[in-house]
């Protein structure tokens, strides 16, 4: 079942790549005679190309450095096809919009809106277009490479304090450290990992929460990658959720293989842990993709906390801002999720926040507190062009009465 659902997910994403290539090439390099044209054109075929090759190497158990170098590449031309995509759009959306505001004006017997805005000689409008093609391309070069300046920096320590009402003394400044969307890949390092592993531990943690897509790829091709992290320590464990790409990549080893690194898998229920005499219920769910795996990993934010008991804190972890939505009135004190990437790279992050419910940071509803994060990594291009990664530190802080806040 997962690898029906991974050939069909590349199926659709080669589709949409082949037909959005042609689409950006029709219309940033087919106008133009001669050079421009040719070198538009043999980019297209090039990227058509590399494209199946990403992904089938992506699946590779034992990727050679060849095999990294094609992925890579592929990858970093991913996040300038999008960009690109996203100004042709652009583009054409506000020829569209001019177009018809020049339908209006003709109807009300006024000067054409274009006859303003753009040159009157045929010669000018097109030196105009070709500056635009230029500006274009140019801005997506530029937000490639400073994106894979901020993808490749080490994820920012960003530090929320969540005001919970009536929380012992004993709770008071616990400290959870959420990771999410690591998404390491064959191209992922140990050393990079390490690192990770070293910066979280630095921050103190009482509690690790890992909300998903840990991972793309196999057990086998991630096992070095993946090591170091059983090197994670906070006194109230690590837990783990699953993530969309975890059943992409055999949801059943990773399960496993998180075990074997010690952390605590949530499947749709719930645990209970104790500090200074106070209860913690940590609850976690499948992530909601994940139904056509079977009933085990239907995502159930009710079944996760069925009988759980009272708690000064009740916690609960899903990799999707959907769950969170599911989930709220449950009496969770803390929804922790991630998925989105706060878009990842601009423009996205402003189309994401359009279509996802809380789709990064900080959000109050009635008595519940949701944090979403930004994601740990990156998925697909290595490109972070506004929205840098995060290592999250949700400090849980007693909040103030009414009474101590009238006076």
């Amino acid at each position: 079942m997962a690898a029906l659902r991974m050939a069909s997910f590349a199926t659709f994403a080669l589709l949409v790549h082949v037909g959005g290539t042609l689409y950006i090439t029709w219309r940033l390099g087919w106008p133009v005679a001669g050079r421009w044209r040719f070198l538009m054109a043999s980019a297209a075929l090039f990227y058509i190309a590399l494209i199946p090759t990403t992904f089938w190497v992506m699946r590779v158990d034992d990727p050679n450095l060849l095999h990294k170098a094609m992925q890579w590449t592929g990858y970093l031309l991913m996040g300038l096809w999008s960009i690109l995509l996203a100004g042709v759009l652009l583009w054409d959306i506000g020829r569209l919009l001019l177009f018809g505001a020049d339908q209006v004006a003709r109807l009300l017997g006024r000067s054409s809106v274009s006859s303003v805005l753009l040159p009157a000689a045929a010669a000018g409008r097109a030196q105009a277009a070709m500056i635009l093609r230029l500006s274009l391309f140019s801005l997506g070069v530029v937000l490639t490479i400073w994106g894979y300046v901020q993808a490749s920096a080490a994820p920012k320590t960003v530090q929320v304090d969540i005001p919970l009402r009536g929380l012992p003394a004993s709770l008071d400044g616990l400290r959870i450290v959420q990771l999410s969307d690591v998404h390491l890949t064959p191209l992922s390092t140990p050393e990079e990992t390490r690192s990770l592993v070293s910066q979280v531990n630095a921050l103190g943690p009482d509690l690790i929460a890992v909300t998903g897509d840990l991972v793309d790829g196999t057990t086998t091709a991630l096992r070095e990658a993946v090591t170091p992290l059983a090197e994670l320590s906070a006194p109230l464990g690590t837990w783990f959720v699953t993530g969309n790409h975890e059943y992409y990549s055999g949801v059943d080893l990773w399960l496993a293989m998180t075990e074997t690194l010690g952390w605590k898998n949530l499947l749709n229920e719930h645990a209970v842990l104790e500090r200074g005499g106070e209860k913690i219920v940590v609850a976690g769910v499948t992530d909601v993709s994940a139904q056509p795996m079977g009933e085990v990993h239907r995502s159930d934010p009710k079944g996760a906390i069925a009988g759980a008991p009272d708690a000064a804190v009740r916690l609960l972890l899903a990799h999707q801002p959907k769950s969170a939505v599911q989930a709220l009135d449950l009496g969770f004190d803390l929804i922790l999720s991630g998925h989105t990437h706060g878009g990842q790279f601009f423009p996205w992050c402003l189309i994401v926040p359009l279509v996802q419910p809380y789709s990064s940071g900080y959000f109050v509803e009635g008595d519940t507190h949701i944090y979403t994060s930004r994601g740990t990594g990156y998925w697909g291009p290595p490109n972070r062009a506004g929205v840098p990664t995060e290592v999250t530190v949700l400090r849980l802080v007693a909040e103030p009465s009414a009474s101590a806040t009238s006076r």
